[in-house]
């Protein structure tokens, strides 16, 4: 979802929504969707791929994708717990 739209900023709940297809039924359900998804940014922003943008007071961070990536998807993978 995000590399189709590079430079976009994208809210978390953007991300959880389009990796859940639709809205998290229970909280729960939605806090274990918003970690993974979390551990997934992570070691895209580790490998420079995806860049953070921080949040306003009161406000979430951004997520956006960068055109040039300078790692590959198998490096994401290793970075992952």
């Amino acid at each position: 979802m995000l590399g189709a739209f590079p430079g976009r900023e994208w809210k978390m709940r953007h991300i959880v929504n389009h990796v859940a297809r639709g809205k998290p039924q229970t909280i729960q359900q939605r806090n274990r969707y918003r970690e993974g998804v979390r551990l997934v940014l992570l070691a895209m922003i580790d490998c420079g791929v995806v860049m953070r943008k921080p949040a306003r007071p009161g406000g979430t961070p951004l997520y956006i994708w960068r055109e040039t990536a300078k790692c590959s998807a198998p490096e994401v993978l290793d970075k992952l717990p």
